[in-house]
């Protein structure tokens, strides 16, 4: 997989930058979110090493500014074509 992130770097840096954060959409109090005040979850998310910033991995979380969500992104290996950018947005709901 490494190997792979390395090959695909710059496809992945092109494609991250033309990623549009997407709008927020307002609650509609759909079976899809269940916001539960007393449950926390938490990531740490450490940086890229030396090594790894070195050797040209790309960096993967991106804090959106002025908010408390980051976007997660990574690339997506496809069975055939161009990698694709997979995305996964976090949020705090407080």
């Amino acid at each position: 997989m490494e190997q792979f992130l390395l090959d695909n770097a710059d496809r992945y840096r092109k494609l991250v930058g033309a990623f549009k954060t997407p709008v927020a959409a307002k609650k509609t109090g759909g079976d899809n979110e269940v916001v539960n005040p007393d449950m926390v979850v938490a990531a740490r998310i450490r940086p890229l090493l030396d090594e790894e910033d070195e050797r040209g991995f790309p960096p993967a979380v991106f804090p959106r500014k002025n908010s408390n969500v980051i976007d997660i992104h990574d690339l997506r290996r496809p069975v055939r074509g161009l990698p694709t950018l997979n995305v996964r947005t976090s949020a705090n709901h407080h």
